[in-house]
């Protein structure tokens, strides 16, 4: 996650996006969030690993994509917490954020993670989705349990999570959309508007 090259390597992360055939499960690699969230909601999906699948699969097969999205996500996890909230590859110069979330619907605690923007004492999450229609499981996380923590290189903060919204959020989710322009590609394939999340420390 390289602080050089703040434009080839944001854009390396968000503008350029490549895509692995893993069995029959295509998964597109730009920037964005990983997705641990399997059991709350949906199958894992995020920008940083969406998992498209080409046909229906059987529940094995889906067993097995989810395995290796999870496989995937916890290398970048590794990978982030092994230099210092860096992580390389297609990646690299990615701002990135571990968000600790618990399961809306299990109360199982979750690791997601995403790309952020600072925002004087505040961290901003953007709930993307690589332009999906739906928001992300952590997005449902975070409303249904704010405090949480989250790793930014080698601390570990408390913060509360709250939605931004109206002319605060436009104007936010713009600066993110110029610095990474994936963004703004993600906001027009969907009819949702992307949900922005302003990340404060806990007062406690």
């Amino acid at each position: 996650m390289k602080k050089d090259d703040f434009g080839t390597a944001e854009e390396k992360a968000v503008g350029n996006t490549k895509s692995a055939v893993i069995s029959e499960v295509v998964v597109e690699q730009s920037n964005g969030e990983l997705t641990e969230d399997h059991s709350d909601s949906e199958p894992p999906s995020s920008e940083m690993g969406s998992v498209i699948l080409s046909r229906p699969l059987s529940n094995d097969r889906n067993n097995q994509s989810i395995s290796e999205t999870s496989d995937f996500n916890e290398r970048n996890i590794k990978e982030f917490r092994a230099n210092h909230g860096r992580v390389g590859g297609g990646f690299e110069g990615a701002p990135l954020v571990l968000l600790h979330t618990t399961g809306a619907r299990t109360g199982e605690p979750r690791v997601n993670p995403t790309m952020y923007l600072p925002d004087g004492e505040r961290y901003l999450v953007f709930a993307s989705k690589a332009g999906a229609d739906t928001n992300p499981d952590w997005y449902h996380n975070l409303k249904a349990h704010p405090e949480i923590q989250i790793e930014i290189g080698d601390q570990t903060l408390a913060v509360h999570a709250e939605e931004v919204f109206g002319p605060e959020r436009d104007t936010l989710f713009e600066r993110q959309a110029t610095l990474f322009p994936g963004f703004a590609g993600y906001q027009r394939k969907t009819d949702r508007r992307i949900p922005v999340i302003a990340l404060s420390k806990s007062k406690k």
